[in-house]
């Protein structure tokens, strides 16, 4: 498949910076104090993800603490045309958070309370620099949690800009399945409600998603109504291994098929295994594996249990390994958890370049086997991992970015996958986001009409283009 795609990593783009003019300054240092950030030293984090697409730092950083404190820092931005980067955590993969033109970072890190529970009705409201990880430690008195499970240290307002998903998303869905409403501040510094709490609704557009994974370029998310769901009776993991990556794929698309409600499925092919042990001391054999778990009632779990195993033996796998004591399930997942911090063991000095893509199920194996192929044909190493359920996979890439040859390699092979993946019917990010990194890619996989119908929503929104400039869309042609 042929494209035209203008890497972001190497293109040379028209971008007018729009700094922080003095008054502006002044004016933030007046009214924000010590939460109005102007160090050089203390502003750099801000600018920088886990991405390797070039970025700047922004000019000013403000810490609110209030939705009202918020709204007034937009409505400052409005006033001089500054442009403005919300930042949760700093965890994502596609340079969402770079400075691309200068201008106002307004970070989230002290806004994470937990607003209301609602245990009757399944929800919860959260402000959107709280992590999934510490939302889980609040809801845990009340018997539920958050189901979204990306990256480690993921705040609830990225992953809403993101539409994440992780490994619980073959059960759960992705951010915009478990998104109920939100409020949201508009460029122009009115705040507005997306939706009512009501699990559906057909009250007009779906404002909802709309906001949903549009990155910071719409708006900024002052607070989310998220679902959440009762921690299961019990729990159980179980682990089997397969000679190739079709095997294992087989059994993914029958459980998927069958509607079996297994919690995750995990794949890991052989060279992620090879890391594993060299990182944990185990000692499973070099072989693609699936990892599973499974959770609810114990006959529940009983059954979901019998169907893997005949499925695994169909598809010629091992027996299946199972646990169900805690300790022994988190050796069994430790090979899961612990996979992209063993995976620059297989190279000294190694960075991982995370890659990501998401097909139809059924040609999954045919993607991850050619980008296996791929790999094995260049310099660099990637092994690799996927939420098998959903057809979502990525490529941790080993590279040293300070060598010019290896980081121009990994974006040829980053290419060759994606470009692969839409030729499958799939898509350039099944949970990262666009970014800078994959914004050259909209056009290949959606169309054009499509991109400028997303400019015609952003310029009706935004015309001053002051939320998070140049992410998501490409520059339009007459640029």
């Amino acid at each position: 498949m042929a494209a035209d795609v203008n890497h972001a990593h190497g293109s040379k783009r028209s971008s007018n910076a729009r700094h922080v003019p003095k008054e502006m300054i002044e004016q933030l240092t007046s009214l924000f104090g010590e939460n109005c950030i102007l160090d050089q030293s203390a502003r750099e984090p801000y600018g920088k993800d886990f991405s390797y697409n070039k970025g700047k730092t922004p000019d000013v950083v403000v810490t609110p603490t209030t939705p009202e404190e918020v709204q007034k820092i937009v409505e400052i931005c409005a006033k001089h045309k500054v442009p403005i980067v919300a930042y949760g955590a700093g965890t994502s993969l596609e340079g969402h958070i770079n400075a691309l033109e200068g201008g106002l970072c307004i970070s989230f890190t002290k806004m994470k309370k937990v607003l209301e529970v609602h245990a009757e009705d399944m929800l919860c409201v959260v402000e959107p620099g709280i992590t999934y990880d510490e939302l889980n430690q609040k809801l845990k008195p009340y018997g539920y949690f958050f189901p979204m499970d990306p990256g480690p240290g993921a705040s609830i307002g990225g992953m809403t800009g993101t539409s994440c998903s992780g490994t619980n998303a073959y059960r759960y869905g992705t951010m915009k399945e478990n998104v109920l409403s939100m409020n949201v501040i508009l460029p122009n510094g009115k705040m507005m409600k997306t939706r009512q709490r009501a699990k559906k609704s057909s009250a007009g557009y779906d404002l909802n998603h709309l906001f949903i994974g549009a990155e910071g370029t719409l708006g900024i998310v002052t607070q989310v109504t998220v679902k959440i769901q009762k921690i299961p009776e019990s729990r159980a993991v179980a682990l089997a291994q397969f000679q190739t990556i079709r095997d294992a794929a087989n059994v993914g698309i029958a459980i998927v098929q069958e509607g079996l409600l297994v919690g995750k499925i995990e794949l890991l092919d052989d060279v992620m295994m090879k890391a594993v042990n060299l990182n944990n001391g185990s000692e499973y054999k070099e072989l693609t594996t699936l990892l599973f778990e499974f959770a609810g009632s114990e006959s529940a779990i009983k059954d979901q249990k019998e169907r893997v195993e005949q499925l695994t033996k169909e598809n010629s796998g091992s027996e299946l390994q199972f646990a169900t004591e805690q300790e022994d399930r988190e050796n069994l997942w430790m090979a899961r958890k612990t996979a992209l911090w063993s995976a620059p063991i297989l190279k000294d000095g190694s960075e991982v370049k995370i890659t990501d893509v998401c097909v139809p199920i059924s040609k999954i194996a045919d993607c991850i086997q050619q980008t296996k192929d791929d790999i094995r044909d260049s310099i660099l190493l990637g092994p690799i991992v996927a939420h098998l359920g959903d057809g979502n996979f990525h490529s941790f890439i080993l590279l040293d970015p300070n060598n010019s040859k290896e980081l121009e390699e990994t974006h040829r092979l980053d290419h060759r996958m994606i470009e692969r993946a839409i030729s499958m019917g799939g898509t350039c990010t099944g949970e990262h986001g666009v970014g800078v990194g994959k914004r050259d890619y909209l056009p290949l996989e959606l169309g054009e009409e499509a991109v400028e119908l997303m400019r015609v929503i952003k310029a009706a929104i935004d015309p001053d283009n002051i939320m998070n400039p140049g992410k998501v869309m490409p520059e339009s042609v007459e640029k």
